[in-house]
């Protein structure tokens, strides 16, 4: 959308009877305007069950995944469950963490894979070892251009994941995200997906997760 501006200028200059009336508009005529500043439209965000992407958590998104300190050093694959709640196919145009804990030096984000694993394949779960995974469940492909097709209501049509890479320094403070975004589009239109899963590495950093309270004597 651009929004256009246009200024109306009247000149009444009385002669006798003669009355001469100028208009400029801000488009042309007259005048010169500098050229209209697009007004940029952000996706739409939305949580799981409230838009075309969610998740296989029975409407809710809210698991915590705190990791003991002595996991500092060690890289994990973190994964989110999609499905296609409504309107079809839905193509992946980037995912990462939203809201996070901790600094650049305590842990990295190491980028995002999808995974596809068929029907009856490994069980479900929040994270596993390495990234991209030591040893996969599935078929895996970057996040960026990747479609997902398969039906929330269906779990025989097999499991289909967005894995975020983590790592941490070996002298972490700890840290991590409380929610990560989904990016895809579908029909022509752009959608981002938060997801309020928590993973942390426990430490000062991720003092305000309660699970990590029994972790309080970490660096």
């Amino acid at each position: 959308m651009r929004l256009r501006r246009t200024a109306l200028v009247v000149i009444v200059a009385l002669v006798g009877i003669t009355a001469v009336v100028g208009m400029a508009m801000a488009t042309g005529g007259l005048g010169r305007v500098s050229a209209p500043t697009p007004v940029t439209v952000g996706p739409v965000m939305h949580d799981a069950g409230s838009g075309p992407l969610s998740t296989h958590l029975e409407g809710r998104s809210d698991q915590v995944l705190a990791l003991d300190p002595v996991n500092a050093g060690k890289t994990f694959s973190v994964a989110t469950p999609l499905c296609v709640l409504t309107g079809g196919p839905v193509t992946l145009t980037g995912a990462g963490p939203l809201d996070t804990l901790g600094t650049s030096s305590d842990w990295t984000f190491l980028g995002a894979k999808l995974q596809v694993t068929p029907p009856g394949g490994a069980e479900a779960f929040l994270g596993t070892d390495g990234f991209p995974p030591t040893t996969p469940d599935g078929e895996l492909s970057d996040v960026e251009g990747s479609v997902v097709s398969s039906p929330c209501a269906e779990d025989s049509a097999g499991r289909t994941d967005a894995l975020l890479g983590f790592s941490s320094s070996k002298d972490s403070h700890g840290g991590g995200w409380t929610s990560t975004r989904i990016d895809y589009r579908q029909g022509g239109k752009q959608y981002a997906l938060v997801v309020h899963d928590t993973w942390v590495l426990c430490g000062t950093a991720a003092a305000s997760v309660s699970e990590c309270a029994s972790y309080a004597s970490a660096p």
